[in-house]
């Protein structure tokens, strides 16, 4: 039985040609799944299809004008256009296409140039001189709107459609990691406060905070049993039990946010990771936030 588990796992690795020296940062599929766009520490993107010839994958490059590594990606539901953001503190909306596998795509309010590469908007983090790297990008349903999070304990949002306005929103929690579409006007954001939050955008162009989708109470420390206290130290490789009971679901920081039920137009759940080793899911209300969820922990 094992040669042929062996043989099946090698049938399915096939050969994909990144031609970077530097270290993968980020990978994202598009929406068509023909195509991959990795962003990686070389400052450049490679965007991957299939050779069905030579049976590997090969990539093209969108270089200029990053000049740092490159932390996030999106794509726009148009399988063309890809957003990026790097730590030099901007966010770009780059044409991907790929003229050896689809066809030429019908015109966006991001533009109508169409080359690999291609440049389509830019946006600096930050109005001031300073700001913060990028921690992660992404597209509305439509496509018209971008939404991005960064250290800077800033999020921007900007629309093609209004002159690729930026309405930015400081808060008082520390920096996000990942944001996410729930609606055409809501961004379910986490990060560093290990609660995630609901950010909308209001009809005179404001960008308020909706609410949390963590309510959960004030914790007991007595209530955390000795075998949790196990698990926590396992997890983290620790031999002394240091643990700082925090008033949240999450107990560290909230890594990754993602859609998992509905969809960036009208999402009801969504799910969130993060480095204390839990994944949590919750209702989403558009308009509001249900309390209630169901906490998975792995």
């Amino acid at each position: 039985m094992i040669p042929s588990l062996t043989k099946i796992l090698f049938c399915i690795i096939t050969l994909v040609l990144l031609r970077i020296n530097r270290a993968a940062t980020c990978v994202k599929w598009s929406p068509a799944e023909n195509k991959f766009a990795v962003g990686s520490g070389a400052r450049l993107i490679s965007v991957c299809y299939f050779e069905s010839e030579n049976d590997w994958w090969v990539s093209k490059h969108i270089k200029k004008p990053i000049r740092s590594t490159v932390t996030s990606l999106d794509w726009h539901p148009n399988n063309v256009l890809l957003l990026a953001g790097s730590t030099d503190y901007k966010v770009r909306v780059f044409s991907a296409f790929i003229k050896d596998i689809e066809e030429p795509p019908s015109p966006t309010p991001w533009g109508n140039r169409k080359p690999l590469g291609q440049l389509m908007a830019e946006f600096r983090n930050s109005l001031t001189s300073g700001g913060g790297w990028i921690n992660s990008v992404s597209f509305s349903s439509d496509g018209n709107k971008v939404c991005w999070v960064g250290h800077d304990s800033c999020v921007s949002i900007a629309d093609a459609t209004n002159g690729n306005t930026v309405i930015r929103c400081r808060i008082g929690y520390l920096p996000f990691l990942s944001c996410e579409w729930v609606s055409p006007t809501s961004v379910v954001v986490a990060g560093y406060s290990c609660v995630p939050l609901l950010y909308s955008l209001t009809a005179d162009g404001k960008l308020v905070l909706s609410g949390k989708l963590d309510k959960s109470q004030k914790r007991e420390s007595s209530g955390i049993t000795a075998m949790r206290i196990f698990q926590s130290m396992d997890r983290n490789m620790r031999t002394e039990n240091t643990d700082t009971v925090v008033d949240s679901i999450h107990q560290n920081a909230i890594t990754s946010v993602r859609l998992y039920a509905g969809d960036k137009d009208s999402a009801t759940k969504v799910s969130t990771s993060g480095v204390d080793g839990q994944l949590v899911i919750w209702n989403v209300e558009q308009g509001g936030i249900n309390g209630g969820m169901r906490n998975l922990q792995i």
